[in-house]
């Protein structure tokens, strides 16, 4: 299985996925040379409208950047009984984007983890954006984003995911960086001392990491928050080892 994680999978038009920093040579690499078998898996399987807008947005970016589509299929609510035969007959495995802990009720729900542990669904190819990507990882580090998460102290941070990873990406650094959020700044209030129990990376658009043959990448520009420390570890075009 190769695992893309990425802070967006998209150019910022959305019209195609992200060739920065190697992505789409990476991916193209990584998967079988044939019309592909692709599900997207929504994050909130009940919001059809957005839903039906976004995953209109992915299969025309995958189309655009000259992957062939055999069959594209929104994994939600009204499809999850499906979801163990599109999950294993799938060569592409989309992870959307959208509320962490909204996206990780419906991946339990569906039990993904142990569907994406089948011999089958071993072989496809998972691409995982910005809260795909968060999910992907256990323990998942659950970072509060909405209005009145950063100061409930019923809000978990920390929450069991795919098991796929144990990294935890910070997705969006161009836009988060020096957000506020419940009267918190969201780096250096919240992040940067949640890093004394975990490990962060952050990254903005266009920087991903790989993880391929148990070997993971990062590709792009690169933080490590650690011990409430924040450092570059890699710079835009160049590649990390971790």
């Amino acid at each position: 299985m190769s695992l893309f994680l990425t802070s967006s999978a998209f150019t910022e038009d959305s019209s195609q996925l992200n060739p920065a920093n190697g992505f789409v040579c990476r991916l193209r690499s990584a998967l079988p040379n044939r019309p592909l078998r692709v599900v997207y898996i929504t994050s909130n399987p009940d919001d059809q409208e957005t839903n039906a807008i976004y995953s209109e947005v992915t299969r025309s970016a995958i189309s655009l950047s000259d992957f062939a589509i055999e069959q594209f299929v929104m994994l939600d609510r009204q499809t999850i009984d499906q979801a163990p035969e599109l999950v294993s007959s799938a060569d592409l495995i989309f992870l959307s984007g959208g509320h962490v802990p909204t996206q990780n009720r419906f991946f339990q729900e569906m039990n993904l983890r142990a569907l994406l542990s089948d011999y089958s669904a071993k072989r496809a190819v998972i691409i995982g954006s910005s809260a795909g990507s968060m999910n992907s990882a256990d323990p998942v580090y659950a970072m509060p984003e909405l209005e009145g998460e950063a100061s409930d102290p019923s809000f978990k941070r920390v929450l069991s995911g795919l098991g796929l990873t144990s990294v935890h990406i910070i997705p969006h650094l161009e836009l988060t960086r020096y957000e506020i959020l419940d009267g918190l700044r969201l780096f250096e209030d919240i992040l940067f001392e949640d890093s004394k129990t975990m490990t962060l990376h952050a990254m903005p658009d266009g920087s991903y990491a790989e993880k391929r043959d148990g070997k993971l990448t990062f590709y792009g520009e690169t933080h490590e928050i650690r011990d409430g420390v924040m450092r570059k570890i890699c710079e835009d075009g160049d590649h990390f080892v971790l």
